[in-house]
């Protein structure tokens, strides 16, 4: 253990779009929890069909966008813990045809490889990156992102739906993940070092 001043646990949940981010202490008190940001840019080299703007009712010219995970919000969330003993824990989500169906396996690597890249700001004292099947099965979930919400709920004692957009009409299912993420850490972390045990 190191002389820093607490011990927090960050749960990721990789994705673009659909990323979430978890931060926790070790009385599971969650300190942050919210979809990861990302930024859209337009792609000037890669033009589209023309779009038409209703307002001026003209055709205007349209470019492709791309998106990424936002490198410097990122940067921004995890700043305030530098000081604090971190636990680190990714998805390591392997490629798979279903996977490359849903999302081009580019982008999400790109995704997965901005919230890695954290790992030298945070130095964090443990660094986790299990596959789905085996976080879950630790935390004896399912493949339903129904059990992940609700073992998340019962953990943290909290409502998903309070950390999402009024708008929002159902509980997300990726800041669940990243909830569960940031628990298996600070789990698998206590248990190899012999300390209390996180339940």
């Amino acid at each position: 253990m190191t002389n820093k001043s607490r011990n927090i646990s960050i749960g990721i949940d990789p994705g673009t779009k659909n990323g979430a981010i978890a931060i926790v202490d070790d009385n599971l008190n969650i300190i942050y929890l919210a979809k990861a940001p990302y930024i859209s840019v337009e792609v000037k080299s890669r033009k589209v069909k023309p779009k038409l703007n209703k307002e001026t009712g003209k055709y205007e010219t349209a470019y492709r966008k791309r998106t990424w995970t936002d490198f410097r919000n990122l940067r921004e969330i995890f700043l305030p813990f530098i000081n604090d003993n971190i636990i680190f824990t990714t998805e390591k989500v392997l490629p798979s045809a279903e996977h490359e169906k849903s999302v081009n396996p580019f982008v999400f690597g790109h995704s997965l490889g901005v919230f890695q890249g954290q790992y030298s700001l945070l130095n964090p004292i443990a660094f986790y990156e299990p596959i789905p099947a085996v976080w879950k099965k630790e935390m004896k979930v399912t493949a339903d992102k129904n059990s992940s919400i609700e073992l998340a709920e019962e953990l943290f004692n909290c409502n998903l739906k309070d950390y999402l957009p009024k708008r929002a009409r159902v509980k997300d299912s990726n800041m669940a993940e990243a909830l569960l993420l940031a628990f298996y850490g600070m789990r698998m972390y206590y248990k190899e070092n012999n300390l209390k045990e996180v339940k």
